[in-house]
Order: structure tokens, then sequence, then C-alpha cells
């Protein structure tokens, strides 16, 4: 995987055109962007693929239209799946599956479907099903519609639970059985970046509020008008660097950190 580039390919090939480049996913070589191979034919999500490891082994998890499958990096073989409703052109999934521990994955989205959290079948072993043979079907462990509904945004995990802009508002959810922590705080549809302990919270409107990894309540530690206007995208952290930008305009900022107490 190392010399190769995969995204979403843009759906079922067609069958008048078989060598198109169409499918759930396309590699490119990372050196020539020439394609290498494709995988899946199912209708691609606004998600991207993401190689992890899951069920003892490396798997390239990807979420379709209405559907999570786990490919094998090796052969490009669907060796999971579960099914995950949505409409590309309607109630559409933009939220990245998330390993929350080597036997299950979390799910979100908005559009009154909430999140929920998938498991190996207990007799499933390692996420691997025999050559030839149909991928192993995830079982539902809990399925909340109230909580995390990340309509464009992705959760962040830390310590047992996820934090999302559920419908703008930031929410704690407990990953063991989706109970919900609390949840405060409106930020509207922005975006959410963990560094260590903390939630680096983008908010639509351009501000970027510090929050502390706590389920115990909404703790704000920090403030920044980063930006002048409505903010969709993603904040990068690169060391003390804190970079962001809308349509409009992008900024980087440098932040401070915490400097250990000299040793006595």
């Amino acid at each position: 995987m190392d010399d190769v580039v995969v995204v979403p390919g843009g759906g079922p090939r067609r069958p008048a055109d078989p060598d198109s480049a169409a499918g759930s996913l396309v590699a490119s070589d990372r050196a020539t962007g020439d394609r290498r191979w494709t995988a899946g034919d199912e209708q691609i999500s606004y998600c991207t693929p993401a190689l992890t490891r899951f069920g003892g082994r490396d798997v390239l998890l990807a979420l379709n239209e209405g559907s999570v499958v786990g490919y094998d990096p090796a052969d490009r073989r669907a060796i999971l799946r579960f099914a995950w409703a949505g409409h590309s052109n309607s109630d559409a999934s933009c939220s990245q599956p998330v390993v929350v521990s080597d036997r299950r994955i979390l799910v979100s989205k908005g559009y009154g479907i909430g999140a929920a959290v998938f498991e190996l079948p207990d007799a499933g072993g390692e996420a691997a099903s025999s050559d030839g043979q149909p991928p192993l079907q995830l079982r539902e462990v809990w399925h909340e519609t109230a909580n995390l509904k990340t309509k464009f945004t992705n959760v962040a995990v830390h310590d047992g639970h996820a934090y999302g802009l559920s419908d703008g508002i930031l929410e704690c959810v407990r990953l063991a059985d989706g109970k919900r922590m609390w949840k405060a705080g409106r930020y509207g549809q922005g975006q959410v970046l963990r560094a260590g302990p903390f939630l680096i919270v983008q908010a639509e409107s351009g501000e970027v509020v510090l929050v502390e990894c706590s389920p115990e309540k909404h703790l704000v530690r920090a403030r920044l008008e980063a930006l002048d206007g409505q903010t969709w995208n993603n904040p990068v952290l690169a060391g003390d660097k804190l970079l962001v930008r809308n349509a409009e305009e992008a900024a980087c900022y440098e932040l401070p950190l915490a400097r250990s107490e000299p040793a006595k």
C-alpha cells in the first residue's frame, strides 16, 4: 500500500465500459498517477477510505453510499461489511467510520440517523472470510438516533468516549453503550480535531475553541477569533502551528505550548 494513493472511485462501473476507472475505490501509483487497481462496485459516499487495523489484521475501510466495507489491502477482496443507510443525493454520509477497538467500529451521521457501533460476530475471530466466501457481516451493538448527528463532520475519540458536533452542538457519548454524557456549546456545522486530551473545535462562525476531552461536562479552555465568516473546513495542527481556512481566507497561528517544570 505504500506505493499507491487510494480514493473513492465514483460508483458502479458501466456495463458498456468494463475497463472504466469507476468503482468504489481506485488506487493510483504515487509516482506516476497511473491507475493500479480498482475495488468494489457500489456508489460512493463523501468519505475518504482509510487503512486501519481491525480484527487482528490490516483493513482498507471504506464508507459507501449505503454500507461500510472492509477490503483486504493485499488482494482488494471485501472481507467485512455492514449496512449504513444513505443516499449521495439526499441524506449523504460524510462522517468517517472510526475503529474504536479491535472488534468494534463507530459510525455516525446527520439527517436523524445518529450514531451506532457495530462489531465482529462472536464466531468471527479475525476480520477475514475464506476466499470465494461473502464478507463477514458485522452485528449492531447499539444505535442511538438522537446522538452524534454529525452532518458533515467527523467525531473524535478519547478514553472510551466520542465527541462530535451533533446538528451543530458539541456532544459527548459513551462508546460502551451510546449513552449521552453531555451536549453543550453551539458551534454550527464546523469541525472537530483532537489534540491529546483536548478538542480543537472549528466553529462555523470562524472562531476556534479549545475544549477539554472530559465526559463530566463541557469545559472550554480557550477561544480564538481565527477567521471571519462561514467556515466549514477542517483545521490542521502541525506542531505548535494551527492552520485554518474558509472560502475567503487562510491563516496560521502559533499556539502557546505547556512547558514542563524544571527538574529539581
